[in-house]
C-alpha cells in the first residue's frame, strides 16, 4: 500500500506519522514498508525492517528546526498497538468494560522500542564515502581530519549561496568517517585567519552561518588572501600542540584562487612534505587557481604531499564522483609516507 502525506506548516511544530496493525498482526510480516521523501535536493529513502512483534510504530517525524523543516526516521515500536502508541503522545484512552471485569487484569503488554535511527544528510553522505574509501583500500585507515576555507571577499558570494556550507556537510561526512575522534576541526582565513571550533556529524546544521567570520563580527578577517598564516597554524596545530606519529592528518583546504604568495606557500609544501600532513586543495568558484594547480608537480619535497582538484561548481557534481576526486591521491601519499618512516 501506497501512502501519500501532504502537511502545511504554520503554528505547528512537529509533524509524527505512525502506523497500526489491527488484531494479532504484528510488523514482522509486513514487507516493502518504505517512506520516501522528496525535495529539491533530491530522495531520502528510510526502510523500516527490524520490526519484531509490534502492532503500532511512530514511522517519522517532519520537524520545525528555525526557520525551516527536517525530517527524522524514529522507527519507534509498541506491541499493544494503538492504546499505547496514542498514550505515547499524551493521549489517555479509557479501558473498555467487560463481562470478566471481576477477574484480574492481564498486566499491560511491555512497550519493546525497535532501534532508533536518527536519519540526516550525514548520514546519507557517509554511506557514499565509505564507497570511496572501499574502493581505495583504506577503510580501516584513522587520520585527523580538517577542513580551512577561504573567507576573503570574492568568497562570499558563495557564502550567501549556501554553497560553503553544503561543501563543509561532505567535507564532514569525511571526518565523520576517518577521524579518530569522529570531529572536523575547522579554519577560516582572509588577511587574518580564524581558528573556529571543531564540530561533530550532529552539529552539521547551520554550522557555517553560525561560525563565518563575517566582515563584522570577531574584529572581521579582512577581505584579502593570506594562505600562508593559516597554512602555519593548521601545521603547528598538528606537529607542535598535538603531534601523533602514528595518526596521519589529511586537510582539506578550499580557495576560490586570488594567490599571491606563491613562493611562501611552495616553501611551506617543502618544509611540511617530511611531516605526516597531506593537503587536499580544493578550487571552488570558477576562479584562476593560480600556484595550487601546479601543487603535484612542486620540486625540492620529500614525498608528494599535496594535491589539486577544480570543482568550478561544486554543487553540480555527485557525492560519489566527488569523494573519489577528494581521496584519490591521498592513497598514494599515505603508502610514501609509511614507506619513509613518517607514520609508525
Amino acid at each position: 500500500m501506497n501512502s501519500v502525506f501532504f502537511c502545511w506548516f504554520s503554528s505547528i511544530e512537529k509533524c509524527s506519522f505512525t502506523a497500526t496493525l489491527e488484531g494479532d498482526t504484528t510488523f514482522s510480516s509486513v514487507q516493502g514498508l518504505t517512506i520516501i521523501v522528496k525535495s529539491d535536493q533530491g530522495e531520502v529513502h528510510y526502510e523500516v525492517n527490524d520490526a519484531a512483534e509490534e502492532r503500532a510504530l511512530v514511522l517519522a517525524e517532519v520537524y520545525r528546526y528555525q526557520s525551516k523543516f527536517k525530517f527524522r526516521a524514529i522507527g519507534r515500536g509498541f506491541n499493544g498497538g494503538l492504546k499505547p502508541l496514542a498514550e505515547s503522545f499524551g493521549v489517555e484512552v479509557e479501558e473498555e468494560e467487560s463481562s470478566s471485569s471481576q477477574q484480574a487484569k492481564p498486566q499491560p503488554e511491555a512497550e519493546r522500542p525497535v532501534q532508533k535511527i536518527s536519519l540526516t544528510k550525514i548520514d546519507l553522505l557517509k554511506k557514499k564515502v565509505a564507497i570511496s574509501l572501499e574502493k581505495k583500500k583504506i577503510q580501516q585507515v584513522k587520520a585527523r581530519v580538517a577542513v580551512v576555507f577561504d573567507a576573503s571577499g570574492s568568497m562570499a558570494g558563495l557564502y550567501s549561496k549556501g554553497t560553503v556550507q553544503r561543501a563543509f556537510e561532505r567535507v564532514l561526512a569525511v571526518a565523520a568517517c576517518m577521524d579518530d575522534n569522529g570531529e572536523l576541526d575547522v579554519w577560516f582565513f582572509a588577511s587574518k585567519f580564524m581558528r573556529a571550533a571543531s564540530v561533530r556529524e550532529h552539529d552539521f546544521e547551520d554550522y557555517i552561518q553560525r561560525t563565518y567570520p563575517r566582515p563584522k563580527m570577531f574584529g572581521g578577517l579582512g577581505v584579502g588572501n593570506n594562505e600562508p598564516a593559516v597554512m602555519h597554524d593548521v601545521i603547528k596545530k598538528y606537529t607542535k600542540e598535538e603531534p601523533r606519529d602514528d595518526m596521519p592528518t589529511y586537510v582539506i583546504f578550499f580557495s576560490d584562487g586570488g594567490i599571491f604568495e606563491d613562493k611562501k606557500i611552495s616553501n611551506i609544501l617543502i618544509d611540511s612534505s617530511k611531516q605526516n600532513l597531506f593537503w587536499q586543495f580544493v578550487g571552488i568558484g570558477n576562479a584562476k587557481y593560480g600556484i595550487l594547480q601546479k601543487l603535484d608537480t612542486l620540486p625540492g619535497r620529500f614525498i608528494d604531499n599535496a594535491g589539486f582538484i577544480s570543482l568550478d561548481d561544486l554543487d553540480q557534481i555527485d557525492d560519489e564522483e566527488l569523494y573519489n576526486r577528494l581521496l584519490h591521491e591521498f592513497p598514494v601519499w599515505l603508502s610514501a609516507a609509511k614507506a619513509h618512516g613518517l607514520l609508525k
